[in-house]
């Protein structure tokens, strides 16, 4: 999904992956196209234990987000067995002004919801340039 507005471009993605196999070249290659836009949010269950710092796949993924100077936002555990499993990357410098996650609904799933508010306003940055011509 792409979002568009008289000040705000952002492409919106959503990102699941059932299992590791192939997951860090696949997710490269879709953190490549988001270079071209200048704000990007990626949502999604990545399946990683995130909430394990000295896991290899964490570590990996960390990595990978830093290379693309992305950053994942939500901190608390997103799954009923007691993992961070979801995502909401965005790159890094992009203010969230809130991010919620309560536990979900009993029987509904065993992943939460997340609530997040950002700030996308996008701001031009015009570098002014002086030409002179000789008359």
């Amino acid at each position: 999904m792409y979002l568009y507005g008289s000040s705000l471009k952002t492409l919106f993605i959503i990102w699941f992956r059932c299992c590791a196999v192939h997951l860090f070249d696949e997710f490269a290659d879709l953190l490549d196209h988001t270079n071209n836009y200048a704000s990007a949010v990626i949502i999604g269950d990545v399946n990683i234990h995130l909430d394990n710092a000295t896991d290899a796949a964490t570590v990996s993924f960390v990595l990978l987000l830093s290379s693309y100077n992305l950053t994942q936002v939500v901190q608390s555990l997103t799954q009923t067995a007691g993992h961070l499993l979801d995502v909401v990357i965005v790159r890094a410098g992009t203010l969230a002004l809130r991010v919620n996650v309560p536990p979900p609904p009993a029987g509904l799933s065993d992943h939460s919801m997340i609530d997040v508010v950002f700030d996308l306003r996008y701001i031009s940055q015009y570098e002014s340039v002086s030409v002179r011509r000789r008359a």
